[in-house]
């Protein structure tokens, strides 16, 4: 398919010079026009955080998106907002990993110890 695709775009711009300078602008607008947007992506996805938050705007029952978010509150030493993104990840479907789990079960010792001090010694993945 894709060598058909490529042996017609050929034959087209091989027959029509003005076509070739078409697809060209084309081309370098599409350029611009991706390269403005992830200036713009860029300005806004500063964190971990800021990332899984916008993730989470976009889809709210990301299970993913807020267990990622609890394990980036958890390494600002941020225990409740970790305990509350860790609980809604296995609401809603995290119950098939471990890690909503150990990420809230973290921020829960952590809580009830010295800030950055683990009251157990298993290593974080």
């Amino acid at each position: 398919m894709g060598q058909a695709t490529a042996a017609g775009l050929q034959r087209l711009l091989e027959s029509r010079p003005s076509a070739s300078r078409l697809l060209a602008v084309a081309a370098g607008g599409l350029l611009v026009l991706l390269s403005v947007l992830t200036l713009k992506q860029t300005l806004v996805l500063r964190d971990s955080i800021s990332l899984w938050t916008q993730e989470l705007e976009w889809d709210p029952a990301c299970a993913l998106g807020y267990n990622s978010r609890a394990a980036a509150r958890l390494e600002q030493e941020d225990w409740r907002g970790a305990i509350e993104d860790a609980t809604q990840a296995i609401r809603y479907g995290g119950r098939a990993s471990p890690y909503p789990f150990l990420n809230r079960g973290w921020a829960r010792g952590d809580m009830a110890t010295k800030p950055g001090r683990f009251w157990f010694s298993v290593p974080r993945p």
